[in-house]
């Protein structure tokens, strides 16, 4: 757990060291790390100043009418200590988040470089750049290539510029305008056949 909460106050520790200021950027990751404390002190028994005892309510739902008045199962004396227990555990993690990236801010800035140059980094590049190679350009999406085709259209065969005008093209132009017009020929009789059919009737 201790491992976690140092991995999330990395976000808050890059911003100290690199920028002049801190954004609200990393408020998520410092409420996790909180909370976590909290249950390590509270829920856990982790903290060797309180003992292995838990306290409070592991359910932390509110609910109307219920919390009103209700009384904590210990002292002022020892929420004042839970506070200093989580506290400190968030101290420590955040010195030894410090210290980590310190020791490797070569490490750190290239790994922001790259992600401000591609926005999304996989996990094989990160581990590229965290062992100091170069990481190499990624390779162009394949684009998928369509045949074009010949349309018939009112009548009219129309031939993409792509086709070359070659015997094999001639033939499949030749073929597909020769079937147009026997579907032609064949609706044509048959409206003609249905026409005098009616005439009889």
């Amino acid at each position: 757990m201790i491992e976690e909460i140092i991995a999330l106050l990395g976000g808050r520790v890059a911003e100290e060291l690199t920028l002049d200021d801190i954004s609200t950027g990393a408020s998520n990751d410092l409420d996790r790390a909180t909370k976590i404390a909290k249950a390590m002190v509270t829920r856990f028994g982790m903290s060797e100043k309180l003992g292995a005892r838990t306290f409070g309510d592991a359910n932390n739902e509110v609910f109307i009418g219920r919390d009103y008045g209700h009384t904590a199962d210990y002292s002022e004396d020892t929420a004042a200590q839970i506070d200093d227990e989580i506290k400190a555990i968030v101290d420590s993690c955040h010195e030894k988040c410090r210290d980590l990236l310190s020791g490797n801010l070569d490490k750190l800035n290239a790994v922001a470089n790259l992600l401000l140059e591609r926005e999304k980094i996989e996990a094989d590049e990160f581990e590229i750049v965290f062992n100091g190679g170069t990481v190499p350009p990624r390779k162009p999406k394949a684009k998928v290539h369509e045949e074009p085709k010949v349309q018939m259209v009112n009548g009219r065969m129309i031939i993409p510029a792509e086709i070359k005008p070659d015997n094999t093209s001639k033939a499949n132009a030749e073929t597909a305008l020769e079937d147009t017009k026997d579907t032609k020929d064949t609706k044509d009789t048959k409206d003609t056949k249905d026409t005098e059919n009616t005439k009889k009737v």
